[in-house]
């Protein structure tokens, strides 16, 4: 009688820690497709605008034709925002939290109640409010730590066995929405010309020019630049 063979069990959060296997994802003009307009012939099983057709597309949470906001600036679409602005010490920490919290204030107004369906009220350091200043600590400590195997980083891993209160999409949505951005802002603050959001810990000290110190300093350098890559790094 032969044996039942036994079912591997997969490991879902291996695949997005593992650092070992990377490709490179081109983005730009040259990279994107060309859908050409359907001109054929309508479906007849399924004709266009009916309930059995309709039914696939979901139900509308948010539409700009039922807003009654002013109309957005057209003319300020894409140029991003100006360099120099009103408030006391441009581009300190300050500043920037009293722009973002001006323009998510904005885009509440806007959206309504879809604000709070999509989750933008959990995006941000707002996800801070939910761990204690120990636990913040405790958790930079875990994703400072080396990994001791060649299978990737099992930074999120240790983490889970460190606050077994926590569920795994709280988790990992505090190392994205803050301590990610947080290690990044000291990184540019530091002089740093390019980050790699992809081995962030690993590179910290590589690319830092100046001091800890100095990364805690709330104005950023005048000649500081993001140097902007033409590829992302991900996986298949």
């Amino acid at each position: 009688m032969k044996k039942p063979k036994q079912v591997e069990k997969i490991d879902w959060l291996s695949s997005v820690l593992d650092e070992q296997q990377k490709c490179a994802i081109p983005i730009g003009p040259r990279f994107q497709a060309d859908v050409a307009e359907w001109n054929g012939p309508p479906q007849r099983k399924y004709p266009h605008k009916t309930l059995i057709s309709s039914k696939w597309l979901g139900t509308v949470i948010w539409s700009n034709k039922d807003t009654t906001t002013q109309e957005t600036e057209r003319d300020v679409i894409g140029q991003g925002r100006p360099h120099r602005c009103d408030c006391y010490n441009p581009g300190s920490v300050l500043c920037v939290k009293r722009h973002i919290s001006e323009k998510t204030t904005n885009l509440q107004k806007d959206l309504g109640p879809a604000f709070q369906i999509w989750k933008f009220d959990k995006m941000g350091e707002v996800a801070a409010k939910l761990w204690k200043q120990s636990e913040q600590q405790a958790f930079a400590r875990i994703m400072q730590k080396k990994p001791k195997s060649s299978e990737g980083n099992n930074s999120i891993k240790l983490a889970l066995e460190r606050f077994p209160s926590k569920s795994l999409k709280t988790i990992v949505g505090y190392y994205f929405n803050v301590y990610l951005p947080r290690q990044i802002s000291v990184k540019i603050k530091s002089g740093c010309t390019s980050v790699n959001t992809d081995d962030e810990e690993e590179k910290m000290n590589l690319c830092s020019k100046g001091s800890h110190k100095r990364g805690r300093v709330d104005g950023v350098g005048p000649t500081s630049k993001i140097l902007k890559a033409g590829y992302l790094t991900g996986r298949r």
